[in-house]
């Protein structure tokens, strides 16, 4: 096995899904939840680049997402307190 099976391991439960059905998660918004995941461990502190996930979901999807949906998809985790965003001095 040559790719690293920790990147290939999602902790995706069921929990999860009931989350985004009672918050009204997007399938776009649960995609880029999901991918985040993947960009770190759970609760620590990443700087993700939403346009890295546009070139992973363009290679996926066949096309991009536009930027300012991108910036409300990400709102939309921030606002369900599934992401927390940090101001750094």
């Amino acid at each position: 096995m040559t790719q690293n099976t920790y990147k290939n391991y999602l902790p995706w439960s069921e929990a999860h899904e009931e989350f985004c059905y009672q918050h009204h998660i997007p399938p776009t918004a649960k995609s880029l939840w999901q991918w985040l995941m993947r960009q770190g461990e759970i609760g620590s502190e990443i700087e993700p680049d939403l346009s890295e996930f546009n070139t992973w979901v363009e290679k996926v999807r066949g096309k991009k997402y536009a930027h300012n949906y991108l910036k409300h998809i990400f709102e939309i985790l921030v606002s369900s307190r599934v992401l927390q965003v940090i101001n750094g001095t």
